[in-house]
């Protein structure tokens, strides 16, 4: 486990007055030992992430807090990091907003009750360009150390791409850098937008890749490592593109679907269908080079906004949260080949459209699913996260969870 801290140093404190506008639950995501980091950007410190039990009540009962360090200053993505220092410590990395909406990241490497006086922050350089909104950290730049993944997915791209998007690889090694720069041709594609980038190894030669979708553009792209320098869509990389307008690659997810020992893609296609939207598994290993469509997967149709949001649940084979408009549909593998549908094996609907908003899975085949438009008590827009254990099965609802956290 690890803990997070103020970033000026001071001992972690509990929120007390996170409520109305708060929502908790924007960002989520799970420790290799099964905690929730969640954050609340709203809140009235400037935006909060906590370290707590998913079967905790509150995140007064967190394990450990982080406080932004001004106003505007949390609003994109959270991710553990194994180790990316080489300390054998474990680390986290948090997305920020800022209120010129340029982001950045902050790089927490000293946790385990150490207070982060060596915390790296990078801020974006680009007005809007929204930098930290989605975040990985994986090896693709072949030195067997873990890098940093950071997305801005309204900076422009290569020429006059407005709004292209682009995805940013930071090392430690032997000081923190910047160690690559993808990027792609197209305006307005939002490369890497939250829950649209996945590290994997895409044609099992053991070296670490990335694939990253493009909504605005209907694309995935498979970016083989090793990762240095800047390059774009044009000089490498795969890519696989959806039906226009259908919002393909809003959310990309990497397993083993099928068992084959070969890692696979499942990407969100919500707005597939007139927004009825849909998820696409495409099947590895792949051709690096390769060109690819939508049609050459596993399709399964959803309900509204459907592939919105994507989770791997930690089951043998590895299951799939599919999100979509307040519901999430459970699909469960191994999938068969293209292009037989798959029929969802459990079915959970909330009470607002944002529930399913985001979505983590646990260690051990749970899932967090936050709802951050929620209502708690008078408190609009305050949120809520709600846990369910391994084992779904049939219709539920989100009143089946077996635990709730709120502000």
């Amino acid at each position: 486990m690890f803990l997070l801290f103020a970033c000026d140093g001071t001992e972690p404190t509990t929120p007390t007055d996170i409520a109305a506008g708060a929502r908790l639950g924007d960002a989520l995501a799970f420790d290799a030992a099964g905690d929730l980091l969640v954050t609340a950007p709203g809140s009235s410190e400037d935006g909060v992430a906590v370290q707590v039990q998913a079967t905790a009540s509150s995140i007064g009962d967190a394990k450990a807090t982080w406080v932004a360090a001004g106003a505007g200053d949390l609003g994109g993505d959270i991710a553990p990091c194994a180790d990316a220092d080489g300390d054998g410590r474990p680390e986290v990395i948090v997305g920020l907003g800022s209120t010129s909406g340029r982001g950045g990241a902050e790089w927490l490497p000293d946790g385990l009750g150490t207070a982060p006086v060596d915390a790296v922050r990078v801020d974006g350089s680009e007005a809007a360009g929204g930098l930290g909104d989605a975040l990985a950290c994986a090896d693709v730049t072949g030195d067997d150390r873990i890098d940093l993944v950071i997305s801005a997915p309204y900076a422009d791209g290569f020429g006059l791409a407005t709004a292209a998007g682009v995805v940013r690889v930071f090392t430690e090694a032997p000081a923190f850098h910047a160690a690559a720069t993808y990027t792609t041709t197209f305006a307005s594609g939002r490369l890497g937008t939250r829950g649209a980038l996945a590290p994997l190894d895409l044609d099992g030669d053991g070296v670490g890749d990335l694939a990253v979708g493009a909504p605005g553009s209907d694309d995935v792209y498979g970016v083989p490592g090793p990762m240095a320098g800047s390059f774009d869509n044009n000089n490498t990389g795969a890519n696989w593109y959806g039906p226009g307008l259908s919002e393909f690659g809003a959310a990309v997810v990497a397993a083993d679907f099928d068992a084959d020992g070969h890692d696979d893609l499942a990407v969100g296609a919500p707005s597939y269908g007139f927004e009825a939207g849909a998820v696409v598994i495409l099947q590895g290993p792949f051709d690096p080079d390769v060109l690819g469509s939508s049609d050459e997967g596993v399709r399964q149709d959803g309900g509204a906004g459907a592939g919105s949001k994507l989770a791997v649940l930690a089951t043998d084979p590895p299951a799939l949260a599919v999100g979509s408009d307040g519901r999430v549909d459970i699909i469960q593998g191994p999938f068969a080949p293209m292009p037989l549908a798959v029929a969802a094996v459990a079915q959970v609907s909330g009470q607002s459209r944002s529930f399913a908003a985001t979505m983590a899975a646990d260690p051990f085949g749970g899932l967090a699913v936050g709802d951050p438009d929620a209502a708690s008590g008078d408190a609009p827009e305050a949120g809520v996260v709600r846990w369910f254990e391994a084992g779904l099965l049939g219709s539920l609802t989100d009143a089946d969870a077996s635990g709730m956290i709120v502000p």
